[in-house]
């Protein structure tokens, strides 16, 4: 009896897992968006840090790992959007970042309102 409730509970562990065919990115994977090829291949962002300042404004800290093994230029800005998703009229200006082969640059970003609840960081190649 206990083998045969053992069996039962592996293969309906085993249909759930199959029938999740939806698969959520992952949080800062979902918010890096490459404006180009060139940085989609070159650049991965490795980790995104947020926080809420003191007086309400959102705070992030990007990594952004080179995948080559050169040296490439990108810029990098953030996008403030409300707890919607909307995005807010302050977009921060582009950021140069100068990476070695396969180093890991940081960027750091706060939005100019307390209304930033979401965000997302863009990346392109250098013009």
């Amino acid at each position: 009896m206990r083998m045969r409730s053992l069996r039962v509970l592996f293969v309906a562990l085993t249909l759930a897992a199959g029938c999740a065919t939806r698969q959520v990115p992952d949080r800062s994977e979902a918010r890096y968006v490459p404006r180009d090829k060139g940085a989609a291949r070159s650049v991965a962002l490795t980790r995104v840090q947020e926080r809420i300042t003191d007086d309400g404004r959102l705070e992030v800290v990007a990594r952004l790992k080179n995948k080559l093994n050169r040296r490439i230029d990108v810029q990098v800005d953030c996008v403030f959007k409300n707890e919607d998703g909307i995005p807010l009229n302050e977009n921060s200006s582009f950021q140069t970042l100068t990476l070695t082969g396969n180093a890991v640059g940081v960027v750091h970003f706060t939005s100019r309102t307390s209304r930033a609840r979401n965000y997302a960081v863009r990346v392109r190649q250098r013009r």
